[in-house]
């Protein structure tokens, strides 16, 4: 079953955390979940990292890695040319129109 395609509503429904998120991985951070609630207050980091993937497309990459204590978390990160050629850049994902996913396009 395809999925629904995305409308003009879901791309205004971004949340404030989800951009402050997007703006600190722009920075050249990495982000773990554990992250997302010490630095944001966000309890459902990989679901808002999920939004600007599906709703914006978004390259955002993650590896696991094992903590001192041996739990496993996921950094997530954004591709170095990503970051160089949106950096500098007044325009976000969410700020036009153009910037659709690909994959509702079809």
């Amino acid at each position: 079953m395809k999925p629904a395609p995305l409308t003009q509503k879901h791309k205004k429904a971004l949340s404030a955390t989800t951009k402050r998120m997007y703006e600190y991985l722009l920075q050249g951070n990495s982000l773990t979940a554990l992250d997302g609630v010490q630095l944001f207050g966000c309890l459902c980091t990989t679901q808002r990292l999920g939004e600007l993937r599906r709703i914006y497309g978004v390259p955002i990459y993650g590896d696991y890695f094992f903590t001192s204590n041996g739990k496993r978390l996921k950094r997530y990160y954004l591709d170095v040319d990503y970051i160089k050629q949106h950096q500098n850049s007044e325009n976000r994902p969410w700020d036009t129109s153009q910037n659709t996913n690909p994959a509702n396009d079809q």
